[in-house]
């Protein structure tokens, strides 16, 4: 299992507002049935890596639908092989990291 980011910014719009891009991207990422959590700067998935990876063309026809001719993604992966990644777990264990600091 892996977690992964992926961020996508749409180049050549007629405004620099994105959000209607990146809605129709989350719809995409919700709509494979993959765990996801939006966040402002980026989406991150849950799950099998290969079956991530065959998101990444999905997601960039759709910006491509929208007439644009250009989209610049990162994709960021993490992935271990001695225990299962889950964003929950992850998020879990950021937040008792942060709460032994208080």
């Amino acid at each position: 299992m892996a977690v992964c980011g992926i961020t996508v910014i749409p180049i050549g719009t007629s405004s620099p507002s994105a959000s209607n891009y990146i809605a129709k991207v989350v719809s995409i990422i919700k709509e494979s049935g993959f765990k996801s959590m939006p966040t402002p700067i980026g989406t991150a998935i849950e799950g099998d890596l290969e079956e991530i990876l065959k998101l990444i063309p999905k997601v960039r026809d759709a910006i491509y639908s929208e007439g644009l001719n250009r989209v610049v993604m990162n994709i960021y992966i993490d992935e271990r092989n001695d225990k299962e990644l889950t964003l929950k777990g992850k998020m879990e264990s950021l937040e008792n990291k942060l709460e032994r600091r208080k």
